[in-house]
């Protein structure tokens, strides 16, 4: 993702516009001839290909995105400090021997016997390295002596694609709350952004409207104790709703901090912006992903299926049924998991649970929600708290309980 010294956007009437790329033969080419540093530089020096990219790019007109676009790969590198021995313990030596024999010199002269390369050599005894080793591992822990091990290559269309995301995706990390008007998606469709939002434990309401829904996500900007961290996981949920057919977005943005005033951003479905995710329909988190391993190895009447079912709770809310519970004999059950609700999120939905829900339900809530049984409303679905594991057994104790 971008960082924000790299983000180009200009304002205008109060409103945030970024300032997208277009995939121009000449941007093209250029995309390709930084991917090909990269590619160049496996087992090279950090600082090597710093600079390369440095007399590539110079300090020409389109520096900031040329940067960008470096930045969004060097995302997609790993890179790994190059020493058999902690750097931090072969200076300590070092220095300790300098001290010792001090003065030292570069080359040997009548009043300095003691030279730099004898220090390293009597130093590296103690680590079983020689002078060259020494010389490598004494200052590998700089970031300019990483090693660049791996690339996940892209092609360069994908990679200024990307780059028009990460803009947006920039702005998206300051937004007070993310305002969605989502039209015309079918079951499988909105399961997969519900999935997203789940995914990533955005705080979300969800209401059907006439054509869709209308969805309100809080941003960074309207919380306090996860601010920055939430900010980067709704940034991060862009790239899902662009694989939605039929939207636009609106949000509001404090782009200087020390500054009252704020700013509109907004997106829609024209075809700007591409997503990279894979659209494969519907994302698990591991709790819940080790939670249908566990099922799978439990013994029961129950069987346990995904489902697609919404069941609408009232005009103004609905309801996302992540499981349905079959017995044998043919009674059922909805589960549903809840993901990184506010405590008056969780309240709220239990009320329309209360007043236009089914009596068949359990709600799975994590218990760093921090909230108790005590402190929700009652109603007629069996709210279960797990810590770290859903436990099969308590689902089905409590599906017997609520079917009988």
């Amino acid at each position: 993702m971008l960082t924000l010294d790299l983000v180009r956007v200009r304002k205008s009437k109060g409103e945030i516009k970024p300032r997208y790329i277009k995939e121009s033969k000449k941007l093209l080419e250029k995309a390709e001839i930084l991917i090909g540093l990269y590619d160049e530089h496996i087992d090279k020096t950090q600082g090597e290909l710093e600079e390369a990219i440095k007399d590539l790019i110079g300090d020409g007109t389109d520096y900031l995105l040329q940067r960008g676009l470096s930045k969004l790969l060097a995302d997609r590198s790993e890179f790994e400090m190059a020493a058999p021995v902690d750097p931090r313990e072969i200076r300590q030596k070092v220095f300790e021997l300098s001290a010792e024999h001090h003065p030292v010199a570069i080359t040997p002269d009548l009043h300095h016997q003691m030279t730099r390369e004898d220090i390293l050599r009597m130093a590296g005894e103690s680590f079983g390295l020689d002078v060259a080793q020494m010389n490598a591992a004494l200052y590998a822990d700089l970031k300019d002596a990483y090693i660049l091990k791996s690339f996940k290559s892209i092609t360069p269309k994908k990679l200024l694609r990307r780059y028009n995301v990460a803009l947006a995706q920039a702005v998206l990390f300051r937004a007070r709350e993310m305002r969605i008007m989502l039209r015309n998606a079918n079951t499988k469709r909105l399961r997969q952004l519900i999935r997203y939002v789940k995914f990533f434990r955005l705080i979300a309401d969800i209401r059907p409207t006439d054509d869709g829904y209308f969805i309100v996500i809080d941003g960074p900007g309207s919380l306090f104790r996860f601010s920055q961290k939430y900010g980067l996981q709704m940034a991060s949920f862009l790239p899902a709703l662009l694989l939605c057919e039929d939207w636009n977005l609106e949000v509001e943005i404090r782009w200087e901090e020390k500054q009252r005033e704020l700013h509109t951003f907004t997106l829609e479905s024209d075809g700007t912006l591409h997503s990279h995710f894979p659209d494969k329909g519907q994302y698990v988190t591991e709790e819940e992903s080790y939670f249908r391993k566990r099922w799978k190895d439990y013994k029961s009447a129950w069987a346990l299926k995904p489902s697609s079912k919404i069941v609408k709770l009232g005009a103004k809310d609905l309801l996302v049924v992540d499981y349905v519970l079959t017995h044998e004999d043919g009674r059922k059950v909805l589960l549903e998991l809840v993901g990184f609700w506010h405590k008056r999120s969780l309240v709220r939905k239990l009320e329309a649970i209360e007043e236009y829900g089914p009596d068949n339900l359990i709600l799975v809530v994590p218990a760093k929600l921090r909230v108790s049984e005590d402190e929700l409303p009652e109603t007629q679905a069996a709210v279960y708290f797990f810590k770290n594991v859903i436990q099969p057994k308590q689902i089905v104790a409590l599906a017997e309980e609520l079917s009988s």
